[in-house]
């Protein structure tokens, strides 16, 4: 795939995580991508969910 490997998923979950806590709201991370980036750093912990 042409997208794969320019860090795109990445910067996705720092925008929706950065728009969670602009929200005020909690996320509660189910699919495998989302658990392995947010164990990766501490960075969200004030808006993970649990």
């Amino acid at each position: 795939h042409q997208l794969r490997g320019h860090g795109l998923a990445a910067e996705l979950m720092k925008r929706a995580m950065d728009d969670a806590r602009a929200e005020g709201v909690q996320v509660l991370p189910v699919c495998s991508y989302a658990v392995a980036f947010l164990r990766g750093t501490d960075a969200y912990d004030d808006v993970v969910a649990g």
